[in-house]
């Protein structure tokens, strides 16, 4: 019985050594990429980046990875990749003078860093990853570590609210809504044209500035106010258009509705 409790434990062993690798595959292929889902002694801070909004073609600061190699024997980086069109990678020097680069392996203890930009190309929400391949010395098995990138972009100039809805307004008499017409970008903006159509029954009762100025200075917004006035019952429908000289390059529109109703009896209500 000794015998083969003893026999039980030997068989155990490569089993317990394979557990503690820090590659969740069991394929012995050399050529395959391991994705390694637990750091173990290789890591990768922060595990996640949110860039937040960032108007179109403006890119953000760069913020910074770092890859640790707390292993035994040297780490070589065989890809670093940002994945996606709204982010882009660089490598500098880290504390350590160790670059993030292939050809220059990572020394136990060391680390080295990768910048990492959002420049959102449209409107909209992104989510990808920075994805950084390597090997270790004594181990040619490609492995992986990754960290999630994300971010939004916003359109270069916004208006709060993104739409007018003026309601029933009886035939005759007026309706307004005021547009925050906000510029997003680190420059000032170039307004090219400003213009409600139909009109009637929609109007503009303030004129658009020139330019607005870069954001966060004085004169980066202005309040528009939109006026609805129907000659006639029925449902109406515009806009608030508006073309600068964004990279964006495309016309900025606020949709307009709003009905025109009879005027009780008694009269409309001033």
């Amino acid at each position: 019985m000794k015998k083969i409790c003893l026999l039980l434990i030997l068989s155990m062993v490569p089993m317990l050594a394979f557990a503690q690798s820090d590659s969740l595959t069991t394929s012995t292929d050399q050529n395959e990429v391991q994705i390694q889902i637990s750091n173990g002694c290789v890591t990768l801070t922060p595990d996640s980046r949110d860039f937040g909004p960032q108007p179109v073609d403006f890119p953000t600061a760069a913020k910074p990875f770092f890859l640790r190699n707390g292993c035994s024997v040297n780490l070589h980086i065989t890809n670093i990749t940002a994945q996606g069109s709204a982010f882009t990678q660089t490598n500098h020097i880290g504390g350590s003078q160790v670059r993030c680069n292939t050809g220059t392996p990572i020394t136990p203890g060391e680390y080295c860093e990768i910048d990492v930009v959002f420049d959102p190309p449209s409107a909209g929400s992104f989510g990808n990853n920075l994805v950084i391949t390597y090997y270790k010395d004594g181990n040619p098995q490609a492995m992986q570590i990754s960290a999630g990138l994300s971010g939004t972009g916003i359109h270069d100039l916004t208006f709060v609210p993104t739409s007018c809805n003026f309601g029933e307004v009886p035939r005759g008499q007026e309706a307004y809504c005021i547009v925050t017409m906000q510029n997003q970008e680190p420059q000032p903006i170039t307004i090219d044209r400003c213009q409600v159509s139909p009109v009637p029954p929609f109007s503009q009762d303030t004129g658009c500035p020139v330019l607005l100025t870069a954001k966060g200075a004085q004169g980066d917004h202005i309040d528009i106010t939109l006026d609805f006035s129907p000659e006639r019952i029925g449902v109406f429908t515009g806009q608030f258009v508006v073309t600068t000289d964004s990279p964006e390059h495309i016309p900025y529109t606020v949709p307009l509705t709003g009905v025109g109703v009879i005027c009780p009896p008694s009269g409309c209500q001033q």
